[in-house]
């Protein structure tokens, strides 16, 4: 997401890292904060493959989802480490959170990953098309925007 203009700020609400306020991690998310998360078992709304989910509508979301075990389940096949695809299951993810449901044909938000992409992966070279990028750093803007007022 760096690459593309966009700061991560990490929030542990659970576990031996939990050091955020409580308030931070149980209300509702601002409209300018993502929520990701690392879910301890697979899909159930979506494909039994599926790595991970977001729910969002065509203007985007504030949740995204990762399935661990799925995505140490597939890591193999993918020929990474199940934490290196774990992060761009992640930023797929909120991806769709900030750029809507619709998958690209290339990159980072394509609809399935196959080998040349899982070598972008192992590379740390698969990212968000140029457009993709300028539409989620605008989303970005307009919610931080919003949240100022």
């Amino acid at each position: 997401m760096a690459d593309s203009g966009i700061p991560v700020d990490w929030v542990h609400c659970r576990g031996a890292l939990a050091v955020a306020p409580v308030a931070a991690c149980e209300t509702e998310p601002q409209t300018n904060h993502l929520v990701a998360r690392l879910l301890p078992s697979g899909p159930s709304k979506s494909s039994e493959d599926a790595m991970g989910y977001a729910n969002v509508t065509a203007e985007g979301g504030n949740y995204a989802s990762a399935f661990v075990p799925e995505v140490r389940a597939q890591a193999p096949r993918f020929e990474v480490a199940s934490d290196l695809l774990m992060g761009y299951v992640l930023a797929h993810e909120i991806g769709h959170c900030l750029l809507g449901p619709h998958h690209s044909e290339t990159g980072l938000m394509r609809g399935g990953w196959n080998r040349r992409d899982a070598g972008e992966i192992s590379r740390l070279s698969l990212h968000l098309t140029k457009q993709e990028a300028r539409k989620a750093v605008a989303r970005l803007t307009l919610a931080e925007g919003a949240a100022q007022r």
